[in-house]
């Protein structure tokens, strides 16, 4: 885990460097980030009216009724902020992809995938906030729109059969589940069967997250138990999903930016600027299966 943890720091330093060489691509994690804000104020007020925030602030008893309903609009709120980071991260690839082949992109570059990939780019962000949480869970299952998207995996593991998923939606005209089974087919291609990741940016993200968590929520908890303040759990909450938010938006900008160097690795065999041949080459490593 360690060495994972060491490789994916490097690689995202590498794509950090690639994103301050390019200033103007801030636009794209940045509008994401405007749009996380709106989507946080239309939930906050079902979210919070649920009372359950409150209710753990006073330390009054908790209702069934009020976890119930918390716990179903922070799924759709969770869904939503999900397929907004796919639509930003599509735009930030096409971006990407451009600079990395040496030419100057634009803020319109992105819009313009954005608006003519549109139905694809949603569905592949629905699918994979809920199918893909699924078919972690069901490996073996063969029935349903489940079994079709199972099917497109080539018998890779979700995680790395949809590594490039988000490019292939960028570079072709490809729908969501068609983009799902050429990312897989690309992938295995270059790559081999059997593959684990050995670069896994996401669990760097998710570090930085879960130490801002442990940094910030903890004393805000604490804060809000001992005030017993509605007003100060409702602010807390708010801006601590509102940093997570912008950790994970900003990181997916990184993410796909060495997702647009691997896809054009695995396609043309070309080492993007900025990126070494082993940071590219050893994505994936292939595994012994046990009997």
């Amino acid at each position: 885990m360690f060495k994972t943890l060491s490789r994916s720091w490097q690689v995202l330093k590498a794509s950090f460097d690639i994103f301050r060489a390019d200033p103007e691509l801030i636009i794209f994690p940045g509008a994401a980030a405007a749009a996380l804000l709106a989507l946080t104020l239309i939930f906050a007020m079902p979210i919070f009216g649920a009372g359950l925030f409150q209710s753990i602030a006073a330390r009054s008893q908790v209702y069934f009724g009020a976890i119930l309903s918390t716990l179903v609009f922070g799924l759709l709120y969770y869904v939503c902020v999900y397929v907004l980071a796919v639509f930003s991260n599509t735009a930030m690839v096409k971006a990407a992809s451009i600079r990395l082949s040496g030419g100057n992109p634009t803020p319109e570059d992105g819009i313009q995938i954005i608006r003519g990939r549109f139905g694809a780019i949603l569905t592949y962000g629905l699918i994979a906030a809920t199918i893909g949480t699924a078919i972690r869970a069901l490996k073996n299952q063969k029935a349903g729109l489940i079994g079709t998207i199972h099917e497109s995996l080539s018998g890779l593991t979700w995680g790395v059969a949809t590594y490039l998923a988000i490019p292939v939606l960028a570079a072709n005209k490809s729908g969501a589940v068609e983009s799902i089974r050429e990312s897989a087919a690309t992938v295995k291609k270059a790559w081999g069967e059997n593959l684990a990741a050995n670069v896994n940016l996401a669990l760097v993200v998710t570090v930085i997250g879960a130490a801002v968590l442990v940094g910030l929520g903890l004393p805000l908890f604490l804060l809000m138990t001992a005030t017993r303040s509605t007003v100060l759990a409702v602010l807390s909450w708010t801006f601590l999903v509102l940093v997570l938010g912008g950790i994970v938006l900003f990181g997916g900008a990184l993410i796909s930016i060495y997702q647009a160097a691997l896809y054009q690795y695995a396609t043309t065999g070309k080492v993007a600027k900025g990126f070494e041949e082993a940071q590219l080459k050893g994505v994936f490593s292939q595994v012994v299966e046990q009997d």
